[in-house]
């Protein structure tokens, strides 16, 4: 699946000014960052493409990219890859709090090709997984009857 799913905006809470004053003092989400789950499920990446004013709670970590080096899409990917899923649980089991904080999240490790290179891959990947995308929706238009029908 792409890093691009969308946002499920459906229970978001609101909070008031003072408190989105507040918590943007700290780090202010915008569009081209990382947002990195960090607790409760942890390690799931998703690219910031939100055009308005929002804020994350304390389980979800904002990544700032240095985009003279990185790309964004890519780094979500490769967050993404079971490689440096697999870290992020690593990093979260036997510890007391299953928290995966920024001290944590540091550890994990990920290749970081020449920038160019890093736009070939998501390239790539954002076309492959649109054409998996494509053959989900398929079978879920299906009738339940013919689900278990060979592919075409």
């Amino acid at each position: 699946m792409s890093v691009n799913q969308g946002w499920s905006l459906e229970d978001v809470k609101y909070i008031s000014e003072d408190d989105y004053q507040e918590f943007s003092r700290r780090v202010l989400p915008e569009k081209g960052d990382v947002l990195y789950t960090k607790g409760g499920t942890t390690g799931i990446a998703r690219v910031v493409d939100i055009e308005g004013l929002f804020q994350v709670w304390v389980h979800i970590a904002v990544l700032k990219i240095v985009h003279e080096i990185a790309n964004s899409h890519y780094i979500a990917h490769s967050l993404n890859s079971v490689s440096c899923f697999e870290q992020s649980q690593l990093l979260t089991q036997g510890a007391t709090n299953h928290d995966f904080g920024l001290t944590r999240m540091i550890k994990i490790w990920l290749c970081l090709p020449p920038l160019h290179e890093q736009q070939e891959i998501v390239t790539f990947l954002d076309r492959e997984t649109a054409k998996l995308d494509e053959l989900v929706a398929e079978l879920n238009t299906r009738s339940p009857s013919s689900k278990n029908a060979a592919l075409p």
